[in-house]
């Protein structure tokens, strides 16, 4: 059988490709029945004599080529860098591929693994004929809460409605941390109770980050109490000084990041990527606190928090006195800026 495994979700090829691997027979042999090769350079000679290959003391064996098609991604020889030395021999070779690919043993599992494919890739097409193409595109909205409510259920728990938005809104499409999220969510409730909202906060590790975020906004906003509020919160829940501290200076760090990648017209998407953040939530509200207050604001918060930090270090204050004093003097310079000029006769 030959597959075409493509897409942008790694977290999903990795787990069909395990499952494809399931067929060899005893994981004793798995290692010995594998065999990955790399896709440029490959030749299509190569590749035969490898499929023909008879599987040693298992039922099946397993080729995997990893990022052949890539090459040919829009038609183009050279693929997407452009670079074109030699690629143009390979795609003659490869476009007629398909038709002696067909002739491969059943004993004989063979996998190209790729990322992103444009639909108009010349060796996509030839091998449509030929093999399995099983896509796999990040997942959203309500693709991705079908896997979430899936994924659970396969943990022998469940979930309220609220728990799965919940952990949607703070995760996004990263089934990477998805999965270690909900498998620790299905541990805390033994199967017992449903995963309710509560216990997605608890135990969520994003959770603290979106407090960040309503600190971070809150004091950018000169709203002093909510500030205050959020800042309890973490405290209670177990964040020392020095968390919240070098958290609050990410948050501004990111800020900052995304104005200038705004000044560039950076898309949201590419800034995501850009600023390391995988949950949706956090690249909508890192987008929308850069284009609602000016770099000097945000600049001059940072330097202050790090002037906090020096004295929390030095043992000039203590932690929660600090850290009140940092929120309400942010907080009022927030509002400050935000107070609308004066009308009186100028001098």
């Amino acid at each position: 059988m030959i597959y075409v495994i493509y897409g942008e979700d790694d977290f999903s090829k990795t787990e069909f490709l395990e499952e494809l691997r399931q067929q060899i027979g005893s994981p004793e042999l798995f290692e010995a029945n594998t065999t990955v090769l790399n896709g440029p350079g490959l030749s299509s000679r190569h590749l035969q004599a490898v499929c023909s290959a008879v599987p040693f003391l298992a039922e099946r064996r397993l080729v995997v080529v990893d990022g052949l098609l890539a090459q040919f991604d829009g038609g183009r020889a050279g693929g997407r860098d452009g670079r074109a030395s030699g690629a143009k021999g390979a795609l003659e070779e490869w476009q007629q591929a398909p038709a002696t690919l067909a002739q491969t043993p059943p004993s004989t599992i063979l996998v190209f693994l790729e990322g992103a494919l444009r639909r108009d890739n010349v060796l996509l097409r030839g091998l449509a004929s030929v093999a399995q193409l099983r896509a796999f595109p990040l997942l959203g909205g309500a693709a991705l809460e079908e896997w979430t409510r899936q994924r659970i259920a396969s943990k022998g728990a469940t979930a309220s409605p609220q728990a799965v938005r919940r952990l949607m809104e703070l995760v996004g499409g990263n089934l990477w941390v998805m999965s270690n999220e909900i498998e620790k969510l299905a541990l805390y409730s033994g199967g017992e109770a449903p995963i309710d909202d509560e216990a997605v906060g608890l135990l969520v590790a994003y959770a603290r980050e979106t407090n960040i975020f309503r600190v971070v906004d809150s004091i950018l906003q000169g709203r002093s109490a909510i500030a205050m509020r959020s800042m309890a919160g973490l405290r209670q829940g177990g964040a020392d000084a020095s968390y919240v501290l070098t958290m609050l200076a990410r948050q501004l760090r990111l800020i900052l990041l995304a104005q200038e990648l705004q000044a560039q017209r950076v898309p949201g998407p590419e800034m995501g990527s850009r600023l390391g953040l995988t949950a949706d939530f956090a690249v909508r509200q890192v987008d929308e606190q850069a284009r609602r207050h000016p770099y000097e604001q945000v600049a001059a918060m940072y330097r202050r928090l790090l002037e906090t930090d020096l004295a929390i270090k030095r043992g000039e204050l203590g932690e929660d006195l600090a850290l009140e004093a940092l929120v309400a003097e942010l907080s009022a310079g927030s509002r400050r800026r935000e107070r609308p000029p004066s009308r009186g006769v100028s001098r």
